[in-house]
């Protein structure tokens, strides 16, 4: 379980820096992407979508079937040297043909990358903070459009995000003004540069990273009413998802006329001055009646929601009416408290909270792991309702001890799992292999 926070001064410690060597440019087509990446420094005309997809893989998202092969395969696992809990992981989403990853664990992130000639991953570069009380829980990865850098984002139990330029190690920013431990950051759908953070001070906040602007606070009179675990925005970045220990899941307004559009634009002019934080008390729903003990993970999915409690399952639920988008009949004068049930997906030994779940990026599969080190896949794309049991479970022989999370590359290729023990286990989508075979 993520630790609690120690006490701190409000000093910004340096990050110390282990500089690897600078891997060469390779250039090589994978995934059935043509884009040319070198290994840390890409030139991006424009930067895509870290849950977009592209029509060639909508397509083929639709035409797999359902089959009883399991669609992932172990190809090894590897410890790092710290032997403590790995909380969080996350790929790029911009290095589409080569993929590249972080942990986050202790007080390091490391960033590896995916070996195309064999079944490892290489270790790249590892950054080390300074406070020894630090322990981060998340990460994730953004892109500054202004600077064309490529970065790690990073937030922990001193409540202090770290933003680290992933080519350089130089600490490009940190961002400070949460009061207390950092459990979840995401990245704006629409814009590489604005994250959310979920904080053990009640709050969500959104950011500017290239000019630590704090652009909104989320919470207050209607907000949480316990530390808040897990936030997600959908796909238009009209909406943030929240998920807390109250046992609440609220959904945020925080789209065109919020008052964070403004402040955004607002943020990124000559002067990049932000007089105030928007402060947003109200959301646009709020329940406690899908989960009754602490919420730590949240999905939005289209006009639906899966969210993860400590309760051994995840729910799949949606605001209003079957018919009404994803906030129901919430609006600025009315929040929305009525929900739809739609399937309680049985995920057992999962009775301690901070275990996250994911979805592959060709939307296919639900995936989780569990206390005893299983990997529960859901199919969430086959014309019906997810099954209560899940239809695949991995068996990794290496790992016997919680798998805090797992994440995807964006091609849907590559899947990393990180787990208590330091482990980092990498797998293959063996399907999206036989579909490339099939069709030479």
């Amino acid at each position: 379980m993520p630790q609690e926070p120690a006490q701190s001064g409000a000093e910004i410690d340096e990050i110390e820096v282990e500089k690897g060597r600078k891997r060469g440019r390779e250039k090589e087509r994978e995934c059935g992407d043509r884009q040319r990446t070198d290994d840390l420094r890409m030139s991006l005309g424009r930067v895509s979508s870290p849950s977009g997809r592209s029509r060639k893989s909508m397509k083929l998202s639709t035409s797999l079937r359902s089959s009883p092969r399991i669609p992932f395969k172990h190809l090894t696992t590897v410890y790092e040297g710290h032997k403590k809990t790995i909380y969080g992981v996350a790929f790029s989403p911009y290095l589409i043909s080569n993929p590249h990853f972080a942990t986050v664990g202790e007080n390091r992130i490391s960033v590896y990358a995916i070996m195309k000639d064999g079944n490892g991953v290489k270790l790249l570069r590892s950054f080390h903070d300074s406070a020894k009380t630090e322990w981060f829980f998340t990460v994730c990865w953004a892109y500054d459009t202004e600077n064309d850098v490529h970065v790690v984002i990073a937030g922990g139990n001193r409540g202090i995000i770290r933003v680290i330029d992933v080519v350089t190690g130089d600490l490009v920013n940190s961002l400070i003004g949460h009061g207390d431990a950092i459990n979840d950051i995401r990245v704006f759908p629409n814009d590489s540069m604005i994250i959310a953070s979920a904080s053990k001070d009640f709050t969500a906040r959104i950011w500017n990273i290239h000019n630590s602007a704090c652009l909104a606070i989320l919470g207050g009179v209607e907000g949480h009413l316990d530390q808040v675990i897990s936030v997600d925005f959908d796909a238009e970045s009209e909406y943030l998802a929240s998920a807390s220990m109250d046992h609440t899941v609220k959904l945020w307004y925080v789209g065109k006329g919020s008052g964070v559009d403004r402040l955004v634009e607002q943020s990124k002019a000559d002067l990049r001055l932000v007089d105030f934080p928007a402060e947003i008390h109200y959301p646009r729903c709020s329940t406690r009646d899908v989960h009754t003990n602490y919420v730590d993970c949240v999905r939005i999915f289209h006009r639906l929601i899966f969210s993860k409690s400590t309760e051994n399952e995840i729910a799949l639920w949606k605001f209003g009416d079957f018919d009404d988008l994803v906030a129901g009949q919430g609006n600025k004068v009315k929040t929305e408290t009525c929900v739809i049930h739609f399937r309680q997906m049985e995920l057992p030994e999962t009775n301690m909270w901070y275990i996250k779940f994911e979805i592959d990026p060709l939307e296919k599969y639900l995936v989780c792991g569990n206390q005893k080190g299983e990997i529960h896949i859901w199919e969430i794309n086959n014309g019906s309702l997810p099954s209560v049991k899940s239809n695949h479970v991995l068996h990794p022989k290496d790992v016997g001890c919680a798998i805090r999370q797992i994440a995807f590359s964006p091609c849907g290729q590559h899947m990393i799992a990180v787990a208590d023990d330091a482990s980092i286990s990498r797998y293959f989508y063996l399907i999206l292999l036989y579909f490339k075979l099939s069709l030479h």
